[in-house]
C-alpha cells in the first residue's frame, strides 16, 4: 500500500512540474510577434486567428481587417483624454476592471469606444497620509458607443410617507 501511494505521489509531483514548466505560446498580430498582456485588441478589429501547433509552445497568429491597425500608446492617450501632464509614481491604472502593475508597452486599438475617468483619491479623510496624492485613472474600452444614461429619481417625502 505505501508502494502504490508513494508511486501515485512521484506520479502526481511530476505531473505538476511538467505542467509549470510549459511556456504560453507567442501571440502575432498582423505576423508580428506581441505580448499579449500589452496591447488591448477590439475583437471587432479581428479578421482572423490562426494557431500553429507545430512549434515548441505553440503560436497564435491574429489577423486584422485592417492590415495597417492603428494602436495608441497609453502615455498619449493619457495626454488626449486626460489632464495629467505626467504619469508619475502615484498613478494606479485601472483598465476594463483590472488594476495594472506595469504600464510599460501597453497599446490599445484605436477603434475601441475609449472612455477615461480620473479619480483623485485625496478626498478620502479614512486614508493614510501616504495615499493622499494617488490618483486613479479607470479606462473602459468598449466595442459600442455609450447609450445615454437615464436617472430616475425618486421624491424623497413620498418615500418617508410609505414607511409610516
Amino acid at each position: 500500500m505505501r508502494i502504490i501511494i508513494t508511486l501515485m505521489l512521484f506520479v502526481l509531483m511530476h505531473i505538476s512540474v511538467h505542467g509549470q514548466e510549459s511556456k504560453s505560446p507567442k501571440y502575432f498580430l498582423n505576423s508580428k510577434e506581441f505580448s499579449l498582456e500589452k496591447v488591448y485588441l477590439n475583437p471587432t478589429s479581428i479578421d482572423s486567428i490562426s494557431v500553429e501547433k507545430e512549434s515548441k509552445n505553440g503560436e497564435v497568429y491574429i489577423f486584422t481587417k485592417d492590415k495597417c491597425l492603428s494602436l495608441i500608446p497609453l502615455k498619449i492617450l493619457i495626454k488626449e483624454y486626460t489632464d495629467i501632464k505626467r504619469i508619475g509614481k502615484s498613478t494606479l491604472f485601472k483598465i476594463n476592471d483590472k488594476y495594472i502593475y506595469d504600464i510599460e508597452g501597453i497599446e490599445f486599438d484605436e477603434s475601441y469606444f475609449i472612455y477615461v475617468e480620473v479619480i483623485d483619491v485625496s478626498k478620502a479623510q479614512y486614508l493614510n497620509n501616504n495615499y493622499k496624492g494617488l490618483t486613479i485613472v479607470e479606462i473602459d474600452l468598449e466595442t459600442e458607443k455609450r447609450k445615454p444614461g437615464i436617472r430616475i429619481r425618486g421624491n424623497h417625502e413620498i418615500v418617508e410617507n410609505l414607511n409610516k
